[in-house]
């Protein structure tokens, strides 16, 4: 492969990479916002129940914005294993 060519895939690599973390990521992190938690509709609003309180923490962001989505309180929690 010539040298002009190894130059000129670079952007190529690079847009692609920028794609995968702009739009995979994202997707990944709500998606796990819904598979990481349990729910439970109540009638003014929705409970959600992580598995561990790290995992509360790191998707409590999320909540504001299915509020605004779906018009409902959310109410974020986490279980505690007892042996």
């Amino acid at each position: 492969m010539s040298e002009a060519r190894k130059k000129a895939d670079w952007p190529v690599v690079a847009a692609l990479v920028l794609a995968v973390a702009l739009l995979v990521l994202p997707a990944m992190y709500v998606g796990g916002y819904f598979a990481f938690s349990n729910c439970d509709d109540h009638p003014i609003a929705t409970v959600r129940i992580f598995w561990n309180r790290k995992l509360e923490e790191f998707y409590t962001p999320l909540a504001p914005v299915e509020e605004f989505l779906t018009g409902r309180e959310v109410i974020l929690g986490y279980s505690v294993a007892v042996p």
